[in-house]
């Protein structure tokens, strides 16, 4: 057959072409053969709470019981016994020095006399506040000991010993005079309110001659008790909610 140059230039394009698919399928085996080989993605894990049984916690080993001679429990127990009695020594001692400064408690007599009975000490209070035109307002009664005493709000936070309810009370008032004479205990005082007012602070109480036995211990005990009683009221006091 006789040499042709376009067969020769179909036959060499067809063996190009015929080499570029066989390189291709070889390319593609060994990328197949390289995914095939990759490792499978991992499955998820569950996590597992181990909660430790009280078994498992630490436990401290107890501490072994303490054993002393009898005459080492003997001496330890006279120790706690001198030191509870000095205890109680000091405690009535303290007891005494309150007794000094504060006085003792007065006991209510039996029977009481119907002018010192709480709720007319009240009745009377009030109807002489309105009867003779008082510049006071009761807010109470404190009957802890006797005699009962009022604790009143004054108009005015500044006391003056020529007021004008005070001179009243203490001798042109009919309707406490009858029941309670001319004399009264008395303090007074200012209490402050919402840091620059003040209030007027009184706690007052009508006299009882019969009440003590009239000696000088007793009267001064009788007056340390009534200015304790002041103290405490005052320190309970409830200023009025300003406008």
């Amino acid at each position: 057959m006789p040499d042709s140059p376009l067969l020769y230039r179909i036959l060499g394009i067809s063996s190009i072409f015929l080499i570029g698919l066989a390189i291709g399928a070889l390319i593609w085996l060994a990328f197949d053969k390289i995914r095939s080989r990759q490792a499978p993605p991992p499955e998820p894990v569950t996590p597992i709470q181990i909660t430790p049984s009280r078994e498992t916690l630490f436990t401290p080993p107890a501490a072994p019981p303490i054993s002393l001679p009898d005459d080492e429990v003997s001496s330890l127990r006279a120790h706690v016994a001198r030191l509870e009695e000095e205890m109680l020594r000091r405690d009535e001692a303290l007891a005494g020095l309150e007794a000094k400064l504060d006085g003792s408690p007065l006991a209510w007599p039996d029977p009481i006399p119907e002018a010192y009975q709480a709720k007319v000490f009240v009745e009377r209070t009030e109807r002489a506040i309105e009867a003779c035109m008082l510049e006071l307002e009761l807010l109470r009664v404190e009957c802890d000991e006797p005699p009962c005493a009022a604790i009143l709000r004054r108009p005015r936070a500044v006391h003056s010993e020529g007021a004008r309810w005070l001179n009243v009370l203490t001798g042109a008032c009919p309707t406490w005079n009858d029941s309670y004479g001319t004399e009264i205990s008395l303090v007074t005082d200012s209490v402050p309110c919402d840091g620059t007012r003040r209030e007027g602070f009184t706690f007052l109480a009508p006299t009882w001659p019969d009440l003590t036995d009239g000696s000088e211990a007793a009267l001064e005990n009788q007056g340390r008790r009534f200015r304790r009683r002041a103290e405490r009221a005052k320190e309970a006091w409830t200023c009025r909610t300003a406008d």
